[in-house]
């Protein structure tokens, strides 16, 4: 009982005063109350540890996008379709996974595990835009919605998948992008489908003529 009295009031100690009544309990008790209390000691370090580990790893579903800038056209003068020397490519960025209980981002997963299937959970297209308002759960589109492409191609792993749009030069107009964001079950219109992830971007992307763009967006479902 007397160590677990010691662990209670030791647990609401600032770390000043920890590391001082360490220092006390050290050069006053005997070797095998020593003992007992670096044992103690050590178990709080432990409990702190394995909290730490399991909040920073925690189960839950993540996103990360990446921009690539093209030339549009290849050295002869013919359409590269994104196959043109590269021009710059953007470090991964992680973006939000929305969550609306009207049926966007994390909710439609939900609702699919739960057999309901208003919405069919895929994926189809994705929109750039130059809206600059921070991303929340509660988003429902884009800010302001520029550009739009299909899904072009993807890959699929144990616990990740790949999705890649292409905005060729032709469809995409000049201008500073902010935003991007992805939609479940929708058309060629701009905007239409339910959002499922958006993206503030940390550096404006910045297309001009004879730029092809493609978007790379990675989700991955952390393990514990």
């Amino acid at each position: 009982m007397w160590r677990e009295a010691i662990l209670r009031e030791y647990i609401t100690f600032p770390p000043t005063l920890k590391d001082a009544w360490c220092d006390i309990i050290k050069s006053q008790l005997k070797t095998a109350w020593r003992k007992t209390f670096l044992g103690i000691y050590h178990s709080i370090g432990v409990l702190f540890l394995m909290n730490k580990i399991i909040t920073s790893d925690s189960i839950g579903s993540m996103g990360e996008v990446r921009i690539t800038k093209r030339n549009s056209l290849t050295k002869s003068g013919r359409k590269a379709y994104g196959r043109g020397r590269i021009i710059s490519v953007t470090d991964w960025m992680k973006n939000r996974i929305v969550s609306g209980i009207g049926g966007y981002g994390r909710n439609i997963l939900i609702r699919r595990l739960l057999s309901d299937n208003t919405y069919t959970g895929n994926i189809t297209h994705a929109d750039l835009g130059t809206g600059s308002t921070a991303a929340a759960d509660s988003d429902t589109d884009l800010e302001t919605g520029l550009a739009r492409a299909q899904v072009g191609s993807s890959d699929i792993g144990n616990d990740s998948g790949t999705i890649r749009f292409f905005f060729a030069d032709a469809l995409t107009p000049d201008a500073t992008y902010r935003e991007f964001g992805t939609f479940i079950d929708g058309s060629v219109t701009l905007g239409t489908g339910r959002i499922f992830n958006r993206l503030i971007l940390t550096t404006p992307y910045v297309k001009a003529t004879g730029e092809d763009t493609t978007v790379e967006v990675r989700f991955t479902i952390n393990p514990l």
